[in-house]
């Protein structure tokens, strides 16, 4: 009892003992060697197999230096060998795996071997996918007839030389921390001698059982690295796509082709695109300077007219012998701009600020504007500092007030009536003379008012979208609609929205007109 307490103990002292020198020389340089390596008939055995501590009389098989065997009794310690305090080695673990394996497998004399499959994926210059598969073994464990250990093949070794019963030789790499390198692969490639690889990376406890469960029963992952049978398939098959693959380079030369000629007549198109774009903008600007030089210089005409020609002119402009008297306002300051009527120059405002001038494009009149407009066309005398200012903003208040415009924000007034005519009936409308019952009728059917002016109109009367609805039931209906008075339809229209509201709306936009409009000129 006393001897075997004593080699515990021993044991379980010596487990605390560094086994392969420091960790940094690599990842597995920190482990235990499992495997020693005997110097009397240079085989390896596990620790079990050799007496405990130096009596072992093994050595490492990386460094060659004094092992010492470790395994206690009472299953405390996983059986190792180590090295001795102080000595430093950076590959017994791995030259060990490798040295048992090869042992291992000339014992046993089988091998477990992966399926052999040949695989064949290529894609075209079309982009297609090529594909072939074909399964040449079905692999598992196989007996050998011959295993020859770090035989040299030319300019290199492999791990093992292999020869299945009844086989060609294979030559066998094992893996743990260094795997076959592409330049060993050509080498390999080169002599035409079917290769596999065992990746034994994943084990850190080796034992014989271990090993042989990875590398005869087929728990450890086995790749083939070569093998000249799915060389010659390979090459066989892609000697069968290469007219494919020809056909298909040659459709690719020809879509690249025919690509870079449609990129090349795009790009054209789009710089002669631009270069009309760029002549369109010049003749624009062209036309703009000619529109401008023709309107100051229409503008310098008008206002060098007498008061007299001033007025025929402005009337003419509203298909009047004489100026409309709807027009008139009475303003501070009225008598600043060069006439002595001042019908004259608010005729001529109203004729080109809203008369036939709303539309979704021009829904508004600017103060600044209209400003600019009449000092081109009257001849501006103050009556009284800034009275030329305050005489035109009195008169768009005046309009706004009689329902011609809307006032807006920072001196602008949206367009609430489509023409004179519209705003003559409005007035008439509101101030009694006319209503839905007598004194409208329907417009006449080539004068019906556009989408372009009706929606601007009806959004200014609302500021929403409640009037667009019955405008355009309406609109759609004519003539059906004008076979109705005024009223019955207001009646069936006028539902949700103030009776009186929507017949100004339909004044204002033009759709009701006066039984007898004002004077006509012959």
């Amino acid at each position: 009892m006393l001897e075997r307490a004593q080699c515990e103990q021993m044991a379980d002292a010596l487990s605390t003992v560094s086994s392969c020198g420091p960790a940094s020389d690599g990842p597995l340089a920190g482990m235990r060697v499992p495997f020693g390596l005997s110097i009397e008939n240079g085989r390896l055995y596990a620790p079990r197999e050799v007496p405990l501590g130096k009596g072992c009389r093994c050595i490492c098989p990386g460094c060659r230096q004094a092992l010492f065997a470790k395994h206690a009794p009472s299953g405390k310690v996983v059986p190792h060998f180590a090295h001795a305090p102080g000595a430093e080695c950076a590959n017994g673990l791995e030259t060990a795996v490798h040295l048992a394996a090869k042992q291992l497998i000339e014992s046993e004399r089988e091998l477990f071997f992966p399926k052999l499959e040949a695989i064949l994926e290529h894609h075209d210059a079309l982009g297609h996918t090529h594909s072939r598969r074909q399964l040449l073994a079905a692999g598992g464990k196989a007996p050998l007839g011959d295993v020859r250990l770090e035989e040299s093949c030319g300019d290199f070794r492999p791990d093992l030389i292999v020869v299945p019963v009844g086989g060609l030789e294979i030559y066998v790499e094992v893996a743990v921390t260094h795997f076959v390198d592409d330049e060993k692969l050509a080498r390999i490639k080169v002599a035409g001698t079917p290769a596999m690889e065992f990746d034994l990376r994943q084990h850190r406890d080796f034992t014989w059982d271990s090993l042989r469960n990875a590398m005869v029963e087929g728990g450890a992952k086995v790749r083939w690295l070569f093998h000249p049978s799915v060389a010659e398939l390979r090459r066989g098959w892609m000697e069968e796509l290469r007219p494919l693959l020809e056909a298909a380079k040659l459709q690719r030369a020809q879509d690249l082709e025919r690509e870079r000629q449609e990129q090349e007549a795009e790009r054209l198109r789009l710089r002669e695109q631009q270069a009309e774009r760029w002549a369109q903008e010049r003749l624009r600007e062209a036309q703009g300077r000619a529109r401008r030089r023709e309107f100051m210089e229409r503008a310098a005409r008008f206002k060098a007219h007498t008061e007299a020609t001033k007025a025929h002119l402005v009337a003419r402009g509203f298909m009047r012998d004489s100026l409309p008297t709807a027009l008139r306002a009475r303003v501070p300051g009225e008598g600043s701009f060069g006439v002595k009527n001042a019908l004259v120059w608010q005729a001529a405002l109203f004729g080109k600020m809203i008369h036939n001038a709303v539309s979704r494009e021009n829904w508004n009149v600017s103060k600044e504007y209209a400003g600019g407009w009449l000092g081109l066309h009257f001849e501006i005398r103050p009556q009284f500092p800034e009275a030329e200012k305050i005489a035109l903003w009195k008169y768009l208040m005046h309009l706004h007030e009689a329902g011609a415009l809307r006032k807006g924000r920072r001196g602008r007034f949206e367009i609430l009536v489509a023409n004179l005519a519209a705003f003559e009936a409005l007035q008439a409308f509101r101030n009694g003379r006319v209503s839905a019952e007598q004194g409208l009728r329907w417009v006449a059917e080539e004068a019906w008012p556009s989408k372009d002016v009706a929606e601007p109109v009806a959004l200014a009367h609302s500021n929403w979208d409640s009037l667009i609805g019955p405008w355009a039931i309406v609109s759609r209906m004519f003539p059906a609609v004008s076979m109705h008075p005024p009223v019955e339809v207001v009646e069936k229209f006028a539902r949700n929205i103030d009776a009186r509201h929507l017949v100004e709306y339909w004044v204002s936009a033009g759709y009701l007109i006066l039984d007898a409009p004002g004077p006509i000129r012959e």
